[in-house]
């Protein structure tokens, strides 16, 4: 591989795992050292959360001309799924997913010349990962590589709710997962899917797809030990993605 930069980045794990501060933090990077150290380029992100939100809010819409919401319900402070939590949401999310990568990303190959994507979800339930990176094309899985954020349920929780709280405005960090959802991710199948493994690769569909791990606890502030933390498995990383 002769390319300096990923093409995708699936970066995921529980709400409130620390997503967005990894990517704020490299915003804040220097365009030349992120993409000479990170190897990530200009970028842009794929955030489904943002869709599940306007999903919400077009339900608020129908509701208030007399109509049944379709998709979820509003809980007063965001947005759960409706359906009894049989997750047909989120596989619809990972299926739209999936097709914006395929029909606007993947048919432009002069994008990845220059630029990296981002494709930001989280996922709860016992074989949630495995189920949504089925639900992935083989020409996605091809050019990607999964960054996993990893904390305990409790301290997601706590991150959730402060990052709301801190009424960030204009930030990508102003938003909050409802309580009723928070819950839901309190479990996951990652850990068994790797078999507790920090790094490596993950065969799906036939496609070693690289992976690592980082544990971000505590909740860092400091732009250096944040550096610190994130630096080693962004470059592990990158070494498994030119080396699968």
């Amino acid at each position: 591989m002769n390319k300096q930069s990923f093409d995708i980045i699936i970066l995921t794990g529980r709400a409130g795992a620390g997503k967005s501060e990894f990517i704020d933090f490299l915003k804040k990077t220097p365009k030349e050292q992120r993409l000479e150290k990170y190897h990530v380029g200009a970028f842009e992100e794929l955030d489904d959360f943002v869709w599940i939100w306007n999903m919400g809010v077009d339900d608020d819409i129908w509701e208030s001309l007399g109509k049944e919401r379709l998709h979820t319900i509003n809980v007063g402070h965001g947005y759960t799924e409706s359906h009894d939590r049989d997750l047909l949401l989120t596989d619809f999310m990972t299926k739209k997913m999936n097709h914006e990568l395929i029909s606007h990303y993947l048919k432009n190959e002069k994008y990845f010349d220059e630029n990296s994507l981002f494709v930001e979800f989280a996922r709860g339930g016992d074989d949630c990962f495995k189920k949504t990176f089925d639900h992935f094309d083989k020409d996605v899985l091809e050019r990607a590589a999964v960054f996993f954020i990893d904390n305990t349920p409790e301290e997601s929780e706590r991150r959730n709710e402060a990052r709301y709280q801190a009424k960030a405005e204009r930030s990508i960090l102003a938003h909050k997962t409802p309580e009723e959802n928070m819950i839901f991710y309190r479990t996951n199948d990652w850990n068994k899917l790797v078999d507790e493994k920090r790094s490596g690769y993950l065969n799906v569909k036939g496609v070693n797809l690289p992976f690592v791990s980082v544990w971000n606890i505590p909740e860092l502030t400091d732009p250096k030990q944040i550096e610190e933390r994130f630096a080693p498995p962004v470059i592990k990383l990158w070494d498994l993605y030119t080396n699968r």
